[in-house]
């Protein structure tokens, strides 16, 4: 068999994908296999859909991915077609509460006799250096019982504000609220004892935040240094100090992590240091790169042990000030 088919894909709300095909024409077509897949994953799934069905929905699609799909057709014995053209969808990332990003107002109610609705105006400006993407929601949080939003676009599923209602800003062509940029919304109520509105306004939406800066980061903050005492090996003539790393956070540090001395005593040398940092407020301070686990990360949580040796001819004490950095880039 052959399956000519062409996809024709409709998604709402990012979650649920709607997909139709052209019917193939052999007379003993039992059933089609729609499969998908997100990018990267290696994990395809499918389902079957009886002849002459020509559509199907893929519900609970992950939040942020391009979703690839394909159909097959088999006959009565089982023979399955090749795969027809490929299409994808790409489903909308999950939102984040962004309030505090923005500056929100509103004006009083009032009152339109003809529809018998209280009428309010909100306006929402960005106050921060990056845009916020669409969709931007408002979801007014603790509504009156005495008032409902007339005019919503839907109710939140957002975690701490399900049930919510929501309305949905209407943006630029861009689909952005850039930074300084201002939107209003209108809203309508009924009101069914002309008593007060109240509510609390969320604002939901996409921060498209910059990306972090080239080059390793600075997490001397994140991890505890635990220095042993010194001791002096006769055979090398060095002495030798055990520095134990642990990993405060739940997050990752990705390799290199390299365990820097900034004002290291002027006379000692690290004997055994990885190279200098050329850093601003760091050039010229000698540094050890950690050797990792075989993963290449030093795990949330995980605590590992840098060996350091010094060379210090006149047997002074040895004082530095550690600085840990993580991650790929000139140092």
């Amino acid at each position: 068999m052959t399956c000519a088919s062409v996809f024709a894909t409709c998604a709402t709300a990012g979650e649920k994908v709607q997909l139709a095909w052209d019917p193939n024409t052999e007379p003993d077509l039992a059933y089609y296999t729609l499969y998908w897949w997100s990018g990267g994953t290696g994990v395809t799934n499918h389902l079957t859909v009886a002849a002459p069905a020509t559509t199907a929905s893929v519900t609970n699609l992950p939040a942020g991915c391009t979703i690839c799909f394909v159909v097959t057709a088999s006959n009565r014995s089982g023979l399955e077609s090749g795969p027809s053209n490929l299409v994808s969808y790409t489903t909308t990332p999950d939102l984040t509460e962004v309030t505090l990003d923005l500056a929100v107002s509103r004006s009083g109610f009032s009152f339109n006799r003809l529809t018998r609705r209280f009428q309010q105006t909100l306006t929402i400006t960005n106050l921060v250096g990056f845009p916020v993407a669409g969709p931007v929601v408002l979801v007014l949080e603790g509504l009156s019982s005495n008032a409902t939003l007339v005019n919503r676009s839907g109710v939140s599923t957002f975690a701490g504000l399900v049930g919510a209602p929501c309305f949905e800003l209407k943006l630029g062509s861009d689909g952005l609220l850039t930074p300084g940029e201002t939107v209003s919304a209108s809203l309508e109520f009924s009101n069914s004892n002309n008593l007060g509105i109240n509510y609390i306004v969320h604002v939901l939406g996409i921060p498209l935040l910059p990306p972090p800066p080239a080059g390793p980061r600075d997490v001397t903050a994140e991890v505890v240094v635990l220095p042993s005492g010194f001791n002096y090996n006769r055979f090398t003539k060095r002495f030798v100090q055990a520095v134990t790393l642990i990993n405060t956070t739940s997050n990752a540090l990705p390799a290199p992590v390299s365990l820097g001395l900034a004002g290291l005593s002027p006379n000692a040398t690290l004997a055994n240091r990885t190279g200098v940092f050329t850093l601003p407020g760091l050039a010229g301070s000698p540094y050890r790169d950690v050797n990792l686990l075989t993963d290449g990360v030093l795990a949330g949580g995980q605590s590992i042990v840098v060996t350091l040796e010094f060379v210090n001819p006149t047997y002074q004490g040895i004082t530095y000030q550690t600085r840990i950095l993580t991650g790929p880039g000139d140092r």
